[in-house]
């Protein structure tokens, strides 16, 4: 169901926005203007569930240190430990968000030691879902990367296991592929995430609208004042229409302020 269907209806998550398939277009063209990976993590407020969303290709532009390690056919448990790695990131981000502002892209370093890219995505500040692209190492950095490896191939890391001989020694050569982040990528990068959240925030506030404007249209419909003719009836008929409104809105009281000359009836106005 897009967005909650409880009054005011505030935006769920991402693939609630803008449906899967669209999505996966949508990150795909951002991959290719990057030139880089990327990836959605569709985020759910009420819940806390969090989902992967990929582009149509999968693992586009990954970098090859990225693609072998994610092989599970010949480094079992990498794939996992990458998108456990993702998660808790997004995890982190949606949780400082309560009470403030949505968070803006900033880069961190993932469970290997190379350097990504992470952006919160808001609907009306509210989190729906938070983006990743990246797979950068500077020079210096290379060595927390070789390390990273060498941790796996000697059987340190207990979560990640090389299947064959030879994986040990690619990932070794291809760390010194990974390129270095340029300059610029980081406004590259922010310029994606709000392409993305703006469509999201139109889709969201033009579902609104159609919501709102069917519950206006049962409640116009819903009128019968031609037939009250005392004060009594047309008193009924407001306190029919109110309990409508109470129970489409889920509230106890709704406060109305209306100009009311002197001597007349609050009924006309409210009516």
């Amino acid at each position: 169901m897009p967005l909650s269907t409880q009054w005011p209806h505030h935006p769920t998550r991402l693939s609630d926005l803008i449906d899967h398939e669209t999505l996966a277009v949508v990150i795909s063209g951002s991959c290719a203007r990057l030139k880089r990976a990327l990836t959605v993590l569709d985020y759910d407020k009420q819940t806390g569930a969090i989902a992967r969303i990929d582009p149509l290709i999968e693992w586009q532009n990954f970098e090859p240190f990225c693609q072998l390690l994610r092989t599970e056919s010949r480094v079992s448990g990498g794939n996992a430990a990458c998108e456990r790695c993702d998660i808790q990131r997004a995890q982190k981000l949606v949780g400082v968000i309560s009470g403030a502002r949505c968070t803006d892209a900033d880069n961190y370093r993932c469970h290997m030691g190379l350097t990504d890219y992470s952006q919160t995505l808001c609907v009306d500040d509210t989190p729906v879902a938070v983006l990743l692209a990246g797979q950068f190492a500077a020079s210096e950095q290379k060595e927390e990367v070789r390390r990273q490896v060498e941790r796996i191939v000697s059987g340190d890391r207990k979560d990640i296991a090389l299947m064959d001989d030879a994986a040990g020694a690619e990932l070794r050569q291809l760390v010194a592929q990974i390129p270095t982040p340029t300059q610029d990528f980081i406004e590259q990068f922010r310029r994606e995430a709000e392409y993305v959240q703006a469509m999201a925030t139109a889709h969201y506030h033009r579902q609104k609208a159609e919501y709102q404007g069917a519950f206006l249209d049962k409640l116009r419909s819903a009128r019968r004042f031609s037939r009250g003719r005392t004060l009594l009836e047309i008193g009924r008929e407001v306190e029919r229409l109110l309990q409508i409104v109470q129970q489409h809105c889920g509230l106890q009281y709704l406060v109305m302020f209306c100009n009311v000359a002197e001597g007349d009836t609050v009924l006309t106005p409210i009516a």
